[in-house]
């Protein structure tokens, strides 16, 4: 069984790292049902406050019943990023982060 889950949370890259195709992944604890999990970093870091300055790290979490099989974590993101770009934003889009509105 393989456990897939995208977070919008900030990742925890403290694990051990492990490179997974041009991709360095971090061990952890199992999410769900396993044992293991990788942690993806797959977007840039993000800093939410200047005065705290804290790096948080977007991505993906996958999870195992082992970390003996990362070829099924590489096919994983090699799925992923073969996924079309979203398409473009509509004229009235809201940016993030402009939470005053148009």
């Amino acid at each position: 069984m393989v456990e897939f889950e995208v977070f919008s949370a900030v990742l925890d890259l403290h694990g051990r790292p492990v490179q997974i195709g041009e991709f360095t992944a971090y061990t952890g604890d199992g999410v769900g049902a396993g044992t293991c999990s990788y942690q993806i970093p797959v977007q840039p870091s993000l800093v939410f406050s200047a005065t705290e300055g804290t790096v948080n790290h977007a991505g993906i979490v996958v999870g195992l019943p082992t970390c003996d099989d990362t070829a099924v974590v590489e096919k994983v993101i090699d799925n992923l990023l073969q996924q079309p770009d979203a398409p473009p934003a509509t004229p009235d889009a809201q940016l993030i982060g402009d939470l005053d509105g148009p």
